[in-house]
C-alpha cells in the first residue's frame, strides 16, 4: 500500500515538465518533487499562478534543506533512515512548522493542520525514494 502511494505521488510529480519547474530547482531532483507536491496542495488555495509558483518554489527548497540536514551524514544518507521514526517524526514536525510559519501564516493561506501534515508526509515519502542508501 505504501509503495502504491509513493508511486502515485512520483507519477504526479514527474508529469510536470521541466518548463513548469522554476529554474532554481532544475538541478535539485528531490526539490522538484517537493515543488510539485506543494504546488498541488496550493492549487485551490492560491489563485494567482505566479504567487503559487513562488510559494511552492521557496517551500520546496527549504523542505529539501530540512530533509538533507536530517538524513545525510558526511554527504551520505543515513542507512535505513526512512524506517527510523525518530528521524521521520522529527521531519514531519520541522516541515510542518516551516509550512505553518512561512506558507500558511505568512501568505494567509487556509491550510489545515491535516493538510500541512499530508504535505510533510508526502515529501518524506518522496525523500525515502530519492535519498536512500
Amino acid at each position: 500500500q505504501f509503495l502504491n502511494r509513493v508511486e502515485d505521488i512520483m507519477k504526479r510529480v514527474l508529469e510536470h515538465s521541466d518548463d513548469q519547474i522554476p529554474e532554481q530547482l532544475h538541478q535539485r531532483e528531490a526539490a522538484k518533487a517537493f515543488f510539485g507536491l506543494v504546488a498541488e496542495a496550493l492549487q485551490t488555495k492560491v489563485q494567482d499562478t505566479a504567487v503559487r509558483v513562488e510559494i511552492a518554489t521557496q517551500a520546496a527548497m527549504q523542505i529539501d534543506v530540512l530533509i538533507r540536514q536530517s538524513v545525510f551524514d558526511s554527504g551520505n544518507p543515513i542507512v535505513d533512515w526512512g524506517g527510523k521514526s525518530t528521524i521521520t517524526g522529527r521531519l514531519v514536525i520541522e516541515i510542518g512548522d516551516y509550512l505553518i510559519d512561512n506558507v500558511r501564516n505568512l501568505y494567509k493561506i487556509d491550510l489545515t493542520f491535516q493538510e500541512l501534515d499530508e504535505i510533510a508526509e508526502k515529501c518524506i515519502d518522496v525523500a525515502k525514494l530519492r535519498y536512500k542508501r
